[in-house]
């Protein structure tokens, strides 16, 4: 005699790859750490990478870029492994990863992974022989590796715990807390220079290339922007500052000078943030020590209360900016004012025989046969072209700045 059914039981649920990623329950406590595990050691060797990138190890730093890109990816293969999950074979030509990855990466992404992978196995294995265009790879390989990295991470996580909702309420009324305490200490205290500067973005989002490193007074850190990505930065003021002259010190990537702001646009607003001066200009290459462009600003300008610097078109493989700084009205001629009174000071202290030597030197010079005064009068006019101007007309004013700039198309905010 045969057993008897139970009540409501029906036939066991199919088990897929798709039903197995969206429930944890139906992944094993071994196979989520085996996931965790590998996500850790691909940002492990990816940071890595990077450091010996700075250090000018390129050769080696496309290599472990790759072993990062791979560990990365051993953690989609485990889910494959799932417990309850039975799947053949990849198709020929089909890595494991690729069935995980389809429908978790963004529509082109996995095309990117396959290409990336095929072009770092004819990476160089010398630094001599890394050029630019293995620069733009391994930029490329970090991208790929973060995004899988973001797809897959979901599934390394464990399962809701039957406390989950308690302590979840717990953790948002002590989030709650935390947040108005928060609020109130930055109500009390000054505004920080963060909290003034604001950017279109930064490099792969880096706080070491963020927009406040364009603001900080130190030409070694850098604003830098993404790959062939044009943006801005600027800096507010809660109290206005006049203005007379603005100063900008292009970036060059360190050792590798291979980035930099070639046509850039300097926006400047009044305290009731209205545009009330606006001037074009650009760098004439990449420097290792980049010359400041100085542009002198209208005497008319009331005191600014918001300064921003659009990036219209870079060099190389994009955008990076060094400095910008700002001189009140009158600086340079109160600079050069001092220059002069110390100048005279030294004139007065020359003793009495130098001053009676000098003038027996124009005694003597006088009785010489006189200058052909055509040839003085036009020795004081000069040549055409020539005349003197000072030094804040420079082609770095800002009517210069316009006629010197490339054509670029306007840069949204």
């Amino acid at each position: 005699m045969s057993e008897a059914k139970q009540p409501g039981a029906g036939p066991a649920p199919r088990i897929t790859l798709t039903t197995a990623e969206e429930d944890p329950e139906l992944r094993s406590a071994a196979m989520r750490d085996a996931t965790s595990s590998a996500l850790r050691l691909g940002r492990q060797r990816s940071e890595a990478a990077e450091t010996l990138w700075v250090a000018g190890h390129g050769a080696e730093a496309l290599a472990l870029a790759r072993r990062a890109l791979e560990s990365t990816l051993d953690g989609a293969s485990s889910e494959r492994r799932s417990r309850g999950v039975s799947l053949p074979p990849p198709p020929p030509g089909q890595e494991a990863w690729s069935q995980v990855l389809r429908k978790r990466l963004r529509p082109g992404e996995l095309d990117t992974l396959r290409a990336v992978r095929a072009e770092l196995m004819a990476a160089p294995l010398l630094d001599r022989d890394v050029d630019a265009s293995h620069a733009r790879l391994f930029r490329r390989t970090q991208r790929t590796r973060d995004a899988v990295d973001r797809a897959i991470t979901p599934l390394a996580r464990a399962p809701r715990s039957a406390h989950g909702p308690k302590l979840r309420r717990l953790a948002i009324g002590v989030v709650l807390g935390l947040v108005l305490v928060a609020g109130a200490v930055l109500l009390l205290r000054p505004r920080s220079l963060d909290a003034t500067v604001a950017a279109s973005g930064a490099y792969l989002g880096d706080p070491r290339y963020a927009g406040v490193k364009a603001f900080d007074g130190d030409p070694a850190t850098e604003w830098q922007l993404d790959d062939r990505q044009r943006g801005w930065v600027e800096r507010r003021f809660p109290n206005p500052v006049p203005m007379g002259r603005v100063v900008l010190r292009n970036g060059h990537n360190a050792h590798w000078m291979d980035r930099g702001v070639r046509s850039y646009r300097v926006e400047l607003y009044d305290a009731q943030d209205r545009e009330v001066h606006r001037l074009r200009a650009s760098f004439p290459a990449i420097e290792e020590d980049p010359t400041p462009k100085v542009h002198a600003l209208p005497q008319d300008l009331p005191p600014i209360g918001r300064l921003r610097v659009v990036v219209e078109s870079y060099f190389d493989l994009g955008a990076s900016l060094a400095e910008v700084s700002w001189e009140p009205p009158g600086a340079r001629q109160a600079a050069d004012a001092g220059a002069a009174e110390g100048e005279g000071d030294q004139d007065a202290g020359v003793d009495g025989a130098a001053v009676e030597a000098e003038d027996e030197a124009h005694m003597l010079e006088a009785r010489r046969a006189p200058v052909d005064a055509t040839a003085r009068s036009a020795e004081a006019r000069g040549e055409p072209g020539d005349e003197a101007r000072p030094e804040d007309e420079a082609p770095s004013r800002a009517e210069e700045g316009e006629r010197q700039a490339l054509p670029g198309a306007e840069i949204p905010e």
